[in-house]
């Protein structure tokens, strides 16, 4: 059978951060944080960032090395179960600076957040203009990163230049449906 993707369920501390560190920010950043539920069943979730007509377009990847609780790769966070997912196992680091045009942020850390948009979740209601409202939620999230970063000891450093293409080809994302 083949098998499923990692699921990281309990967690040791490490260095340079705890793993309660990192939930809290990816918690504060984009994370559930109520259920609005109505007299008809349905529900709502609401998160910490907000959204263009409830439709959370903006996904989180985190990209770890030399931290003791996770193995070296790519994740996504997971927003329902507040969970990450190994995706890609390995060394990233080289092509991540070379695809961020050598920035010294990125040969620095040892914490990456991507963000990616899933165009469908916007423009099946917005449609062309949906790439507009991801713009926006997107930047909700990225603001929310990195006022509450500092909270938990990280320094947000966003970094905006790098090669569309050669980061999505890393992903492994179909440009047409997904995109950094």
């Amino acid at each position: 059978g083949e098998e499923k993707p990692q699921k990281i369920a309990a967690w040791e501390e490490g260095v340079p951060f705890g793993i309660g560190h990192l939930s809290r920010l990816l918690y504060f950043t984009n994370g559930i944080t109520g259920i609005l539920r109505y007299p008809d069943g349905q529900s709502t979730t609401l998160r910490a960032a907000p959204t263009a007509g409830g439709l959370f377009p903006t996904e989180i990847y985190i990209a770890v090395r030399s931290v003791s609780y996770l193995t070296d790769g790519i994740y996504n966070f997971q927003v329902r179960d507040h969970s990450l997912i190994l995706v890609w196992e390995g060394d990233y680091w080289s092509a991540f600076q070379k695809y961020c045009m050598g920035h010294e942020a990125i040969a620095q850390s040892h914490l990456l957040v991507i963000l990616t948009a899933i165009y469908q979740r916007s423009t099946w209601r917005y449609s062309e203009r949906g790439y507009r409202r991801i713009l926006l939620d997107t930047g909700h999230v990225l603001g929310n990163l990195t006022a509450y970063a500092p909270q938990e000891g990280f320094t947000p450093y966003p970094v905006g230049g790098f090669l569309d293409a050669s980061l999505n080809s890393l992903l492994l994302l179909d440009p047409m449906e997904e995109g950094v």
